[in-house]
């Protein structure tokens, strides 16, 4: 046995893996040396993760981290057949450029998703091309961590509150309420409801879409049984979102304004 090398055993039938702790040092290395390049992205995050929309952002990395772990311990790396490193620093050179422009330009989106590719591209070299690359799913769920780029979040951000209204018009209409709906501004005669940008459902979207992705994985059964419980996890939270709106209009129609003071939603006398 070298020096630098350690047998360890792991997985269910306890198969001997050796971890080469000189590889080891050199992967500390360069994590220690990118994260000047990074540091950017992670005052981002920090900042995002404190708002209720991305509060769910600090347990993406440590659920990624156990879906790791898992693959890991159903089948185990051998060392020995480790090849094809070089895709690896390939892809992790460039997400170091990349974060590097994000740096400079001062978008700190450029540099999070930037993140993201260094640490697949770290999985490449670690693992080799042939293994790494069966690792993307625990890498692709860290971007549920990530912030939505601005524009892109306020665009989505107006569109749902329009879709939330309309469809929390529908379910007061359900119960024989007369209603009228104004943009945003939920007219039930007497009291005037507005749907906030905080009722838009963002802060209950960006987690269940997490976990959605989640139990994907974990999901044993068909890829269309998969394909059906990522993609429905959208509309879902939607009609959930709206459902709650139409009930705080009728809660509102029938015993009061002060049915919407707990709530999102802004309200005023008509």
């Amino acid at each position: 046995m070298s020096v630098d090398s350690t047998d360890v055993r792991v997985g269910p039938q306890n198969t001997p893996v050796s971890v080469n702790w000189h590889g080891f040092a050199w992967l500390v290395l360069a994590v220690v040396a990118s994260l000047p390049v990074f540091w950017y992205g992670f005052t981002a995050l920090a900042r995002a993760w404190v708002t209720p929309e991305y509060s769910h952002g600090p347990l993406i990395p440590l659920i990624s981290l156990y879906l790791f772990l898992r693959e890991l311990r159903h089948t185990p790396p051998v060392p020995d057949q480790v090849r094809l490193r070089w895709p690896g620093v390939a892809v992790s050179l460039f997400a170091i450029a990349l974060a590097v422009v994000g740096n400079i330009v001062d978008v700190a989106d450029i540099v999070c998703y930037a993140l993201i590719i260094w640490i697949m591209g770290l999985v490449l070299i670690c693992f080799g091309w042939d293994r790494g690359k069966s690792h993307w799913a625990p890498v692709l769920h860290l971007v549920f961590m990530l912030p939505l780029p601005q524009l892109f979040y306020w665009k989505l951000s107006i569109f749902l509150q329009g879709i939330s209204s309309e469809i929390g018009v529908a379910v007061v209409q359900l119960a024989n309420i007369p209603v009228y709906l104004d943009g945003n501004i939920i007219d039930l005669g007497v009291y005037k409801l507005q749907v906030a940008e905080a009722c838009s459902g963002l802060r209950y979207l960006f987690p269940i879409l997490s976990f959605s992705y989640l139990f994907s994985i974990l999901y044993r059964g068909p890829f269309w049984h998969k394909a059906v419980m990522l993609l429905s996890a959208a509309p879902i939270t939607v009609l959930m979102n709206s459902f709650r709106i139409g009930m705080i209009g009728i809660l509102v129609n029938y015993y009061g304004i002060e049915q919407a003071e707990a709530s999102c939603i802004s309200s005023r006398a008509g």
